[in-house]
């Protein structure tokens, strides 16, 4: 936990929430060490590690090496637990967790055509074990990690929860979006059925310092490495499709924020339109975020290239209105939030 993520976290404990639930409670985190996840997962040891909140950590992943990459000496800690599972062949967890934060996910458009299998199976089946294990082991409540993908195409430039556009779905394209409003529609099931206490978050594009530089090949992360390795960015389209950022601590913010005040069975928003930038902006305000100003270019993607772009529209942003009267709203704005996401890599 470097100095950057220590902030974000006492940043996070300063917020009007009822920390004091997590404690002495147990809580399962799927896709742990993703960057979603692993913030959660951080925000949890920051609780352990100051309050003594004895929070008993569940992190689900395939890689027991990649979880002590991730969190280092944390993994060797009493409350620190690694479940080794894999989510489309999982059984009894054999835990009865108090929370659950379902994280898994494969959100970067790279593996969209290179595993679609792989990014479909932990939205859909993972989903399905982890809400059949709720109901043999009754929770407290679920947040599932959705996204602002499963809108589709719409011509809406700020989108409620209610709006839904068009998406394909023989188009290899919607594999992630579709798989994320199926597994929605399972926790809706399961929630009307069961009365399993689930939300769901839709989160829109977000950033923070446990981003993975090395394999996401999405855009913005490919910007903030160019500038971590003080490489001169390219942009590989005319660079007008505009997106809203989001500071990964305001994202974790409105996680926990539903996790205890969110309605059961229902969907929140979590973007920040006043983070909305072209990409070419963003390219040009990066470049001069580093140990050096670096050179801005464009260029066309190379042929056969495995990234696929979005096809939603230039201005689409998830209206936020819904989980702001929860509460919630960023404290982050692009400028903050991608400098302290670049000095997390520098120190």
């Amino acid at each position: 936990m470097n100095k950057i993520i220590l902030e974000d976290m006492e940043r996070l404990y300063s917020y009007d929430l009822p920390w004091e639930e997590l404690n002495n409670r147990k809580v399962l985190v799927t896709g742990a060490y993703g960057m979603i996840a692993s913030y959660i997962i951080y925000m949890m040891i920051y609780l352990n590690e100051n309050y003594h909140a004895n929070i008993q950590i569940y992190a689900l992943g395939r890689s027991e090496e990649k979880m002590k990459a991730r969190f280092q000496q944390y993994y060797e800690q009493p409350y620190f637990n690694f479940v080794k599972n894999d989510l489309s062949k999982m059984e009894d967890l054999q835990i009865d967790p108090d929370y659950i934060f379902h994280a898994a996910s494969h959100a970067s458009s790279q593996y969209y055509g290179t595993d679609p299998v792989g990014v479909t199976i932990p939205n859909v089946i993972g989903t399905y074990s982890i809400l059949e294990n709720a109901v043999r082991h009754p929770i407290k409540s679920m947040v599932y990690v959705s996204s602002g993908e499963v809108y589709g195409v719409t011509n809406q430039e700020k989108i409620k929860e209610m709006d839904i556009g068009v998406s394909d779905p023989l188009d290899i394209r919607y594999c992630y979006g579709e798989s994320k409003r199926m597994g929605e529609c399972l926790c809706k099931c399961y929630q009307h059925q069961y009365s399993v206490p689930v939300k769901m978050v839709r989160l829109g594009h977000t950033y923070g310092p446990t981003m993975d530089l090395v394999h996401d090949k999405r855009v913005f992360s490919e910007f903030v490495r160019n500038v971590v390795n003080q490489e001169n960015i390219e942009i590989k389209s005319d660079g007008t499709p505009m997106r809203a950022f989001c500071y990964l601590a305001d994202a974790i913010f409105g996680f926990f924020l539903v996790l205890f005040q969110g309605e059961d069975g229902e969907a929140y928003n979590i973007a920040n339109y006043d983070g909305l930038i072209s990409m070419r902006d963003l390219a040009m305000r990066l470049s001069k975020m580093g140990k050096k100003k670096i050179e801005v270019s464009f260029t066309k993607r190379p042929s056969g290239d495995d990234y696929i772009e979005s096809k939603q529209m230039k201005h689409n942003v998830p209206d936020t209105e819904k989980i702001m009267k929860l509460g919630w709203k960023c404290q982050f704005d692009i400028e903050e939030g991608f400098q302290r996401t670049i000095n997390s890599f520098n120190i």
